[in-house]
C-alpha cells in the first residue's frame, strides 16, 4: 500500500495532457488574470504609499511675506521635490494620499526688528508654532526659527503652514523659509 501511495504522484505526470480535465485552461486563464489584477493592484498601492514634499516660500527673488490683520496660509511655490503629487504649490496644502504616519518640518525667517510666527496646521486645527524675532527689535540682521511634528493622518486630511496676524515671513534666494514632509509608514 505504501508503495502504491509513493508512486501515485509520479504516474499523474506521466498522463498525457489530452487526458487532463478539459476546462483546465479556462481554469488557468482565471487564475493568470486574477494575479494580474492583483499585481496591479499592488503597484497602485505601492505608488500610493511613496509620498515626500519639499518646497520654499519664494520661487525666485527676495522679500517679506505679511503682515496681515486675519492668519493667513503660506503657500510654498519653489518646489524641489513632490513625490506622489500630495503638495499644491498653488495653495500650499498638503493632502495626505494615504492613511499613516507623516513627518512635517518648517523653517521660517525674518529681517532684523521684525517678528515672525507660523504654525503648522492640521484640518484647521493648529498644532505647533514656530516664532522668533524681538518686539524692541534685534540688531541681528536675520533670524530664523523651525519646529517639527509627526502627525497621524487619514486620507483626505490637510496640512499647511499658517502665518500669524501681524506677523512677516522672508525668503530670498538661498530659500531660508521652507516646508517639508514624507510619509513615514502607511497604517
Amino acid at each position: 500500500m505504501k508503495v502504491a501511495l509513493v508512486f501515485l504522484p509520479f504516474l499523474l505526470l506521466l498522463l498525457p495532457v489530452s487526458m487532463m480535465p478539459a476546462d483546465s485552461d479556462n481554469w488557468m486563464s482565471a487564475d493568470l488574470e486574477a494575479l494580474k489584477q492583483k499585481v496591479s493592484s499592488l503597484e497602485r498601492e505601492n505608488k500610493a504609499q511613496k509620498v515626500a514634499f519639499s518646497a520654499s516660500l519664494l520661487a525666485e527673488g527676495s522679500g517679506s511675506i505679511g503682515p496681515y490683520a486675519t492668519f493667513v496660509g503660506l503657500v510654498f511655490r519653489h518646489v524641489i521635490t513632490n513625490v506622489g503629487d500630495a503638495y499644491n504649490s498653488h495653495t500650499g496644502i498638503f493632502t495626505a494620499p494615504v492613511a499613516g504616519a507623516y513627518r512635517f518640518e518648517w523653517y521660517i525667517g525674518v529681517q532684523s526688528k521684525k517678528q515672525t510666527a507660523v504654525a503648522l496646521v492640521k484640518n484647521n486645527q493648529r498644532v505647533f508654532t514656530a516664532l522668533e524675532g524681538e518686539e524692541d527689535g534685534s540688531s541681528t540682521s536675520f533670524s530664523s526659527a523651525s519646529n517639527a511634528a509627526t502627525l497621524l493622518l487619514k486620507a483626505g486630511d490637510v496640512v499647511f503652514v499658517r502665518l500669524w496676524p501681524k506677523y512677516v515671513v522672508f525668503d530670498n534666494e538661498n530659500h531660508l523659509c521652507t516646508f517639508s514632509g514624507h510619509l513615514l509608514f502607511p497604517m
